[in-house]
């Protein structure tokens, strides 16, 4: 009995540790798995090497953080980046992380290029709410989310430049002003300096594509470029006709603004020092901060209405759902979204779209010498999404085409609104045939 025991005993041991090995060998085995797990993340050339340097410091970090997830970073030409991906995907050979545009991320979620990333928040408790609506809600798409933020932003950020306003011995902006207030300032700031006849000095610069000044001045004016369930455009109504006009007469009609026409093959007319007020894009606050005169920042001018809107939309990060890997690009997306990787990208001078890394000291330290606070209270107070379809980039095209016959005095406001409606409302029609969405 005593020696059965003893063998039964021998066994048991012997059974202990080949389990135990059993454990560590497959242990060893998952981490040497994981070990290979290689990411491809691409992003476009901004125009200078400090996004790269961002990126090169993100990569050390994560890795440092995930020992078994290798970064390969692509960095690649911008031009036609789109079209490039798009055929990537078709093949097999799209990365597993890309830099996605406004105009990129549901048109290629709606044909399932995209991984829906709002399962991993649920999974992950991480809350929506901690950050700007309008670093998520550009890329909600039927109930399923495609995009981290990369950073929020408006492209109605309103800089003057101190210096003309001097000058002219005209008090700064500030939260009073509304269009007519602008524009009585633009008329006081356009002048000929040179005594030629020419006007070399503008009051207002102001961007010309739809998702740009023009959508914001609309919903300014209690309007709006498409209806609430994106099955209508709205810019044959009076509200965005009024708006639309406005921003035309500024050049064709008062003449304080230059025309598109006038500024092709030009270098940035802001930079000059020749333009006494700007509406432009927070991610051009980088290359504004170099500029040799005195500027600063203000609230966006409301409308005759008293709204107070800008339009709001930035780029993020998307995950192919072509990926091998979604577990480990889900936690890269998950760092470059999050605190670590947002005060890395927030040196671009644009806005973090997380809240918490927006409204430290760090970030507002990242511009010296102006008000850059405005700009997070418009964005946090009157901050509105872009609306965004399938074919967005389809629409916009032919919204521009019959704006741009308004901003070379070609055509009334009434005239490219109800074309522009008639066009993006057959788009609209296609798109509900052809991905079958349920509005």
């Amino acid at each position: 009995m005593k020696k059965d025991l003893g063998k039964m005993l021998v066994v048991g041991l012997i059974m202990l540790a080949t389990v135990g090995l059993v454990l560590i060998s497959g242990s060893q085995g998952l981490q040497a798995a994981e070990e290979k797990v290689t990411l491809r993340w691409v992003c476009y050339i901004y125009g200078d090497d400090v996004p790269l340097e961002i990126a090169k410091e993100c990569i050390k970090e994560f890795e440092e953080l995930y020992p078994h997830i290798k970064v390969e970073f692509e960095w690649v030409p911008g031009a036609n980046y789109w079209e490039k991906l798009q055929t990537q995907f078709a093949g097999g050979q799209a990365p597993d992380l890309t830099v996605c545009n406004l105009n990129w991320v549901i048109p290629g979620a709606a044909r399932g290029m995209f991984l829906d990333v709002l399962p991993y928040f649920k999974r992950d408790e991480i809350r929506l709410d901690k950050y700007f609506p309008t670093a998520v809600d550009p890329w909600m798409f039927e109930d399923g989310l495609y995009g981290v933020s990369l950073y929020g932003g408006t492209n109605s950020t309103f800089a003057f430049n101190k210096d003309i306003f001097d000058k002219a011995s005209l008090e700064y902006p500030d939260e009073t002003w509304d269009w007519d207030t602008m524009l009585d300032a633009a008329k006081k700031l356009t002048k000929d300096l040179n005594g030629d006849g020419r006007i070399d000095q503008y009051g207002v610069l102001t961007q010309s594509a739809i998702h740009t000044t023009p959508t914001s001045f609309i919903r300014q004016n209690d309007g709006n470029v498409l209806n609430e369930d994106n099955t209508k455009c709205l810019l044959d109504q009076p509200e965005a006709i009024e708006a639309i006009q406005f921003l035309g007469d500024l050049v064709n009609r008062y003449k304080v603004s230059p025309s598109s026409a006038l500024l092709v093959g030009m270098p940035n007319v802001w930079m000059t020092g020749t333009v006494g007020m700007r509406y432009g894009s927070t991610w051009m606050l980088r290359e504004m901060e170099s500029a040799e005169f005195n500027w600063d920042l203000a609230r966006a001018p409301k409308g005759r209405t008293g709204i107070r809107s800008v339009s709001c939309g930035a780029n993020d990060w998307s995950i192919l759902s072509s990926t091998n890997h979604p577990e480990e690009a889900w936690q890269l997306a998950k760092y470059l979204s999050g605190e670590k990787g947002q005060r890395k990208w927030m040196r671009m001078g644009s806005m973090p779209g997380l809240k918490s890394v927006a409204l430290s000291e760090e970030f507002l330290e990242t511009h010296p010498g102006i008000d850059i606070k405005v700009v997070l209270t418009d964005i946090s107070e009157n901050g509105r999404a872009f609306d965004s379809t399938p074919k967005l980039g389809e629409w916009w095209a032919a919204v521009n085409a019959e704006l741009d016959l308004v901003w070379i005095g070609e055509a009334s406001a009434e005239q490219a609104g109800k074309a522009a409606a008639a066009r993006v409302n057959k788009i609209l029609e296609e798109e509900i045939e052809e991905f079958g969405i349920h509005r």
